[in-house]
């Protein structure tokens, strides 16, 4: 299913000073870069506010933009204009607030194939944590793909239903929508069922007879002593006599 249009009005960036940058996040722009194809890099300005719309489709940050480049105000009439395909490449944002700071936009066309990450959904209930008190340990949480603009799939469906404790789901055993090719390993773990840990204990009754032993010994050896010594000591005087 193709995506829907997504349109966002952007306009150029003469100014890339530090002092301008921070003057247009405090009126609620965003500094962007635009690159990619044959054409130079060109900076540019976005509305934060219209940017966020675009990542609020189920596509996220694989969502193709359709891109109108204008002098005028953000948000006036684009009739005139040639949109420009894009997709996001990168999304800066403070590590503090979560704000963004900066995003960098690429060119492309829809009739080249391109290389996208893709995050994996886990669906249903594996029997070996329902049943078997297992644990689901998501590995990969996105695969790296390669296919057209229009192909690109909003995620990859993990079917963990059938999966039992100490069982595994590798890259090669998800199911791919036609037209798109995996670049990942194969064989890449992406969720596996960690059984659960049993520890043994051994019974009391196990150590005990041991612990009663080497006092019984002892003192039955040192008994045996004391009778010899004292038959010994016997002898001794009898032969005096």
């Amino acid at each position: 299913m193709a995506q829907e249009e997504v349109v966002l009005n952007v306009q150029p960036r003469e100014n890339t000073t530090k002092g301008r940058t921070h003057q247009l996040r405090r009126e609620g722009k965003l500094p962007a870069v635009l690159y990619g194809g044959k054409e130079s890099a060109l900076s540019i300005v976005i509305d934060q506010k219209e940017f966020l719309k675009t990542l609020h489709t189920e596509y996220g940050e694989n969502v193709i933009i359709s891109l109108y480049i204008s002098d005028s105000t953000i948000g006036h009439s684009r009739a005139s204009e040639k949109p420009v395909p894009v997709i996001i490449k990168e999304i800066q944002t403070d590590p503090v607030t979560r704000n963004l700071l900066h995003v960098d936009l690429y060119r492309i066309s829809l009739r080249e194939e391109i290389r996208v990450n893709v995050p994996i959904e886990i669906y249903g209930e594996a029997p070996g944590v329902k049943k078997s008190g297992g644990v689901l340990d998501h590995v990969v949480h996105e695969i790296a793909v390669k296919c057209l603009p229009t192909k690109i799939p909003d995620k990859i469906i993990c079917n963990v239903s059938s999966l039992e404790a100490g069982e595994t789901l590798t890259v090669k055993d998800l199911k791919i929508p036609r037209g798109v090719e995996v670049l990942d390993d194969p064989e890449k773990i992406v969720v596996s069922i960690i059984a659960p840990t049993v520890v043994e204990e051994k019974p009391a009754e196990e150590v005990a007879p041991e612990e009663a032993i080497e006092p019984e010994v002892i003192g039955k050896g040192k008994k045996e002593e004391e009778e010899k010594e004292e038959e010994e000591k016997k002898e001794g005087e009898g032969a005096k006599e």
